[in-house]
């Protein structure tokens, strides 16, 4: 049996192997036209109509293209639903992909919630710690109150139940002496012949001490030898003492430590200097020296009881440094009005231990 056509070019083949000649080649090409006038066609034998069998054949050929066609139909509709079963799978694998990272995602969260609850749990129990510890630290700090409060009351009463001081001509007059200014001279200059005037000033007690360092400031200029010309002291009474005790030189040359100062005051770019303390011949002092120091200049007494905390906040802002002098007139209602980074104390007397020690808290930059 022949082998069954696939195409239109193998249906042609195999109706030639069976002999059918097409139509077409049959009749022949038209002939070229030309500018003779056609022969009439040569007559020709008419070809023999179709046997039995060709017919045959033809229509199964025809049958046989039928079916190849039906069953081309039929596998495109095979591969349409295959595509589409492919489609659905790969939705399928996409939701399941899904599925698993949302799992994944799941046991994550439940994860990082399990451990937030560790947390939490860990910072309740050191929250009740510490709420526990802050409780017994509130009742202690209520015992201690307590205590200062009734300590507080025992000083007041004992203020209360003590005489008031006595001034010293008051005592002198009261135990006979007509003139005690002058008496209390006498007794002074037998005391210090015979070395026995530091037993009588450590048995004398002043209420408040404030009080007589400022008259000491105010009316008693320390001087060594070498500083009792300078001006400024106004008219304080000049009292020798050795050069290392003396409130201008302090044992050293208040040019020098003027020098160093300024010096100083120009490696670390300080401008603006304040210094809070001192007397007012010392202010008198530092004033004649700032042309020499080449910064800007301001002094407060330590004594200034109209500066408050704003104030003196305004003063340290308006200052690159500011140094608290300690050891002179600085009345501690003053000082403590002046905090900060900028600030400074310096416990030493005279002015050039002062302008030394100054100098060496400044750092260049």
């Amino acid at each position: 049996m022949a082998r069954k056509p696939e195409s239109d070019v193998d249906f042609a083949h195999y109706m030639a192997r069976q002999g059918v000649t097409p139509l077409a080649e049959r009749a022949g090409g038209a002939r070229a036209k030309t500018g003779r006038p056609e022969a009439p066609p040569e007559s020709s034998p008419e070809a023999p109509p179709p046997n039995a069998t060709q017919t045959a054949l033809l229509v199964g050929a025809r049958d046989e293209i039928r079916r190849l066609e039906a069953e081309l139909a039929a596998t495109k509709l095979r591969a349409e639903a295959a595509e589409t079963r492919a489609f659905a799978a790969e939705a399928r694998l996409n939701r399941g992909e899904a599925l698993r990272a949302s799992r994944q995602a799941a046991e994550e969260a439940h994860a990082a919630a399990s451990r937030a609850a560790a947390d939490l749990a860990l910072a309740r129990q050191e929250t009740t710690t510490a709420t526990r510890r802050a409780d017994r630290a509130e009742a202690r700090l209520a015992e201690t109150t307590a205590e200062l409060t009734a300590a507080q009351t025992l000083l007041e009463e004992a203020a209360a139940a003590r005489p008031e001081p006595e001034a010293l001509d008051e005592l002198l007059t009261r135990a006979g002496l007509h003139d005690p200014a002058i008496d209390f001279a006498a007794l002074v200059e037998t005391l210090a012949e015979h070395g026995r005037l530091g037993d009588l000033l450590r048995r004398l007690r002043v209420v408040p001490t404030s009080e007589l360092a400022h008259y000491l400031d105010d009316r008693v200029a320390w001087l060594c030898g070498g500083c009792t010309s300078t001006r400024g002291h106004g008219t304080r009474t000049i009292v020798p003492v050795a050069p290392v005790e003396c409130d201008v030189c302090g044992g050293s040359s208040v040019q020098a430590a003027a020098a160093r100062f300024a010096e100083a005051c120009r490696g670390a770019r300080i401008g603006r200097v304040l210094v809070v303390g001192g007397s007012p011949a010392y202010h008198d002092m530092l004033q004649k020296l700032e042309p020499t120091l080449g910064v800007r200049l301001r002094v407060i007494r330590g004594d200034a009881h109209s500066r408050d905390k704003a104030r003196a906040q305004q003063d340290v802002a308006g200052a690159d440094v500011v140094f608290i002098w300690a050891s002179t007139v600085l009345d501690h209602r003053v000082s403590e009005l002046y905090t900060g980074p900028k600030v400074q104390t310096l416990p030493v007397r005279g002015l050039a231990r002062m302008l030394t020690e100054a100098a060496g808290r400044l750092r260049p930059r």
